[in-house]
């Protein structure tokens, strides 16, 4: 009941962010989905993982934002880092893919269209509590993925009990705790440094990959986290050192 009152309660100006907001994050699921199609993990990984940079671009350009040097130097590793972590699979023998181009392209797509999604996400996010701002996005981000399902033909039905288990657990993992603790994050910081910040899954992920699939990873890959992790440390420690918002 409180959060249907804060609902109505929204301005015209925060709904149409979240509606925004909602629509992008859509737009952007499916750039990247058909980028992992057409080209390799990586590939599409790489291009995909630029996002922090188009996030400050559109900070800057568009809200005036100000970031320190430290922070620039942030951006800067985290996407050497994951530039690093795709030469070493490359190297490793790993295929660009059958249609490397367009992936690179829809990966690129896919980042450019994160940095609004951030920034939209960040200006709703201001004025309303973190679940009923989920609920817009999400909501709204389902209907538009439904609609462009349904006009490209897309099985909705079909799939075997394990591929439903797997998407149930990718839904609860990285949509709601991953995505939430973004939206969380927006009413306290930049988008951009949420962004840099989120590159760490990067790191993250290949832990999870020795311990759950005992993949071990090589040492380009291992240089690569690192210089991640350096980034973020960067643009921490750049976030502290300067006034907030």
């Amino acid at each position: 009941m409180f959060y249907r009152q804060e609902l109505r309660r929204l301005s015209q100006r925060n709904l149409v962010f979240a509606a925004l907001a909602g629509s992008v994050l859509a737009i952007r699921f499916y750039f990247q989905i058909e980028a992992f199609n057409n080209s390799s993990v990586l590939l599409a990984g790489v291009f995909g993982g630029s996002g922090p940079l188009w996030v400050a671009i559109v900070e800057v350009l568009w809200l005036r934002a100000v970031f320190s040097r430290r922070v620039w130097a942030g951006i800067s590793l985290s996407l050497v880092g994951g530039v690093i972590i795709a030469l070493a699979g490359f190297d490793s023998g790993t295929s660009p893919g059958g249609n490397a181009l367009l992936g690179a392209g829809l990966g690129l797509t896919a980042a450019f269209m994160s940095a609004f999604y951030l920034n939209f996400g960040r200006m709703a996010r201001g004025q309303v509590s973190l679940l009923p701002y989920l609920w817009l996005i999400f909501s709204i981000a389902a209907v538009i993925s439904l609609a462009v399902a349904l006009l490209t033909g897309v099985p909705l039905t079909g799939y075997t009990d394990e591929a439903l288990l797997r998407l149930i657990v990718l839904i609860i993992t990285a949509h709601f705790f991953g995505h939430g603790a973004m939206n969380f994050s927006w009413k306290y910081m930049p988008a951009t440094y949420v962004s840099v910040l989120s590159q760490i899954v990067v790191v993250t992920s290949a832990v999870g990959a020795y311990i759950y699939f005992n993949e071990l990873p090589g040492p380009g890959q291992a240089i690569g986290s690192m210089v991640i992790v350096a980034g973020v440390i960067f643009v921490t420690f750049g976030r502290s050192s300067q006034k907030p918002d």
